[in-house]
């Protein structure tokens, strides 16, 4: 890891000499605000990171910066849009998000029948019913993260080792007295200073702030949240920890105050047959997601406080059933014009205020003279990506399902001092609108793949059998396509104060596997200089140094829907259409990884679509990193994985992605090497 660091600002320098030479200086206020900057590249998995720089706020010794963040990676085609826009993420502060592998770790309920989850009882290789592995815990604190989770001894395990001290809150569950409940977290960092994450102390109920959700099998539900069913309080599934104060060693703090915000939205879920298939051709059932979610609604210290929305809500309290206490719900104001409500998900219940709420503004006061007083404002414009209706052959007329059609996008950002930046995605390439959330053309991975419904969420690539049976014909061909699995992915960020940046993705690809995979990675970044008329363009090969013609790529599971369960019995098997992706978020893992990478880096003026070729280029970097990966292996035979949703165990190695070799290249034929 020292040599690492210590290349990554060698090479950090290397790219300054370069393109200092190039695009020349930028002015304080660009500096300061990040808006003509470069955007780091994870080699190892092909992704960008998108950071837009808001503000930091500072309060004596701690510091927390505010920004906006971009999944690169791609959009799938059921996600949902953050409160800030489909792929984007406010941090502001941090949370403890978890995953979920098998059952939770706190127990589960399924009808009246209780099992133990990890944290209750470890693991018992003997038992089928019980929790075989522990969720993965991820903590991120003020850009910080690691993850973390408990051995068999409830002692949690931090990955990578990392100078911390985590102390978990666990309290009794008022769902069932079996379970127990994560009421928060405390994290002791390095210097002292705490984090309180969900609870300050684990027993004050009313100052608990966590995510939970509550799901049903079907399209059009609806939720009571003042009187909630026995079953729906067991269905209910805590998904993260929000950051509520800091405090140093020497007595700072800074508070995080949320309000919660109660939305739902439906999807096309995942459904179990048995060997008989007799559902194979029908469409899967819908399921509505019910979500509570804290939002954040201000940060305060003594000197700042930062409001993440106008004063257009008023408080209104409503039972949660967990802690038994109330808590404080975002209300809408009399003035119909004085707030927005989201097209794009639906209410719980018949409650005026149940749809989520759009981040427009964030207002930064300063206390002066015993008052607060507004100094910077910061205003966020929307639109929506929107499906034509109808739809191929779906009807969305329907207004329970309209929100269907709808996904928040985020247009633009207007800063204190007027400058603006603004953004654009990439449509559809099929001659349609953008798909709506529920259009059953997805691949294997969630991503938009086009044509028309496919006959159902089962791929034929991935039958797990060798005698194709009219079963296999039953089956959708879930291939990615090329160019649609980008749809909704940002394709451009344009600054007023003169540069633009457009980011080229191209799917995954992977030496173990014969198909495309779906995805973003990036191939290309084009950073032009609207003054100066100068490109710096960065592109991205994945191909093995050795053998230019293979891929680099490694695939950590192959597509699977058939499965066998544990009792062996061959009769006992059948097809699950959501395992794959099921699997894939249990491991916490790149689904494709990248041994070799080279980058290259380009100075063009005028049209940057012109041949990219050595007359332009400045530089390049070869990357070669630990590729220690263990593949999953999906297939037993004819019979399929043995699996069932609550045992499986998917082989998990966080070993792998550090950097083994890199060598750097410059136009002088000057080379810099650093050998591990």
């Amino acid at each position: 890891m020292k040599c690492y660091l210590n290349f990554f600002v060698l090479k950090l320098v290397f790219c300054i000499a370069l393109c200092t030479n190039v695009l020349g200086q930028g002015s304080p206020e660009a500096s300061k605000n990040s808006r003509s900057q470069d955007f780091p590249v994870n080699q190892y998995t092909g992704a960008v990171s998108v950071n837009i720089p808001i503000y930091t706020f500072t309060e004596g010794a701690i510091t927390i910066p505010i920004s906006l963040s971009y999944n690169t990676t791609g959009i799938r085609l059921r996600e949902s849009a953050s409160w800030c826009g489909l792929g984007w993420t406010l941090n502001a502060g941090g949370m403890v998000s978890r995953i979920v592998r098998g059952l939770p770790d706190e127990g589960s309920m399924e009808g009246t029948d209780f099992r133990k989850g990890f944290y209750q009882g470890g693991y018992d290789q003997n038992n089928d019913t019980d929790d075989h592995e522990p969720d993965l815990f991820v903590a991120n604190i003020n850009g910080q993260s690691f993850k973390f989770m408990f051995d068999n001894n409830k002692n949690i395990q931090v990955i990578p080792k990392t100078d911390v001290k985590i102390l978990p809150y666990v309290v009794s569950s008022r769902a069932d007295s079996r379970m127990n409940r994560f009421a928060g977290f405390k994290i002791i960092t390095a210097d002292g200073s705490c984090y309180f994450f969900g609870s300050e102390d684990g027993l004050t109920n009313k100052s608990n702030v966590y995510e939970y959700s509550i799901t049903q099998p079907v399209n059009n539900g609806t939720l009571n949240r003042d009187n909630l069913s026995q079953d729906d309080k067991n269905k209910t599934l805590v998904n993260a920890w929000y950051l509520i104060k800091i405090a140093t060693s020497n007595g700072q703090k800074v508070t995080f105050n949320y309000k919660y915000n109660y939305y739902a939205f439906g999807y096309m879920s995942s459904y179990e047959e048995n060997s008989d298939r007799s559902l194979i051709n029908n469409l899967s059932p819908f399921t509505t997601n019910f979500l509570a979610t804290p939002v954040l609604y201000s940060i305060e210290g003594n000197n700042t406080k930062i409001e993440f929305f106008k004063q257009n809500y008023y408080s209104c309290n409503y039972l949660d059933y967990e802690t038994g206490e109330t808590v404080i719900a975002m209300c809408p104001g009399d003035d119909a014009n004085s707030y927005t409500e989201r097209k794009d998900l639906r209410n719980w219940d018949n409650y005026q205020n149940s749809k989520g709420k759009i981040l427009k503004d964030i207002i930064v006061s300063s206390m002066e003279a015993g008052n607060w007083q507004n100094k910077l404002f910061y205003t966020f414009n929307y639109d929506y990506f929107t499906a034509d209706n109808p739809w191929a052959n779906i009807n969305l007329d329907n207004t329970t399902e309209g929100y269907f059609r709808y996904r928040l996008k985020l247009n633009g950002i207007v800063f204190p001092d007027g400058s603006t930046t603004s953004f654009e995605y990439y449509a559809p390439t099929d001659g349609r609108s953008y798909p709506p959330a529920y259009a059953n053309t997805e691949d294997h991975w969630g991503f938009y793949k086009g044509g028309n419904d496919l006959r159902s969420l089962v791929g034929t690539q991935a039958i797990c059998q060798t005698n194709l049976t009219p079963e296999y014909n039953k089956a959708s061909d879930k291939t990615t396509d090329a160019l649609l699995s980008k749809t909704f992915s940002l394709q451009k960020i344009t600054n007023s104060v003169g540069t633009e940046t457009n980011f080229e993705y191209e799917v995954h690809d992977a030496w173990n596997y014969n198909y495309p995979i779906g995805g973003n990675r990036i191939s290309k970044i084009i950073t032009k200089d609207l003054i100066s008329n100068v490109n710096i363009v960065k592109t991205y090969n994945y191909r093995q140094f050795a053998n230019a013609s293979v891929s680099s790529g490694f695939l950590i599971m192959e597509p699977v829907y058939r499965f066998s369960y544990p009792s062996g019995v061959p009769s006992e098997y059948g097809y699950n259409s959501g395992l794959y992706q099921q699997a894939l978020f249990s491991l916490g893992r790149p689904i494709v990884s990248y041994k070799n990478v080279e980058e290259v880096v380009y100075s063009i003026r005028g049209d940057a679509s012109s041949a990219v070729n050595d007359t332009y280029k400045l530089g390049s970097t070869k990357y070669t990193f630990n590729q220690n990966e263990t593949a999953v292996v999906v297939c037993n035979g004819s019979e399929g994985y043995s699996y069932k949703p609550w045992t499986f165990k998917p082989s998990n190695d966080y070993t792998s992605g550090s950097m083994d070799k890199v060598e750097a290249f410059a136009k002088m034929v000057q080379e810099f090497q650093l050998l591990r």
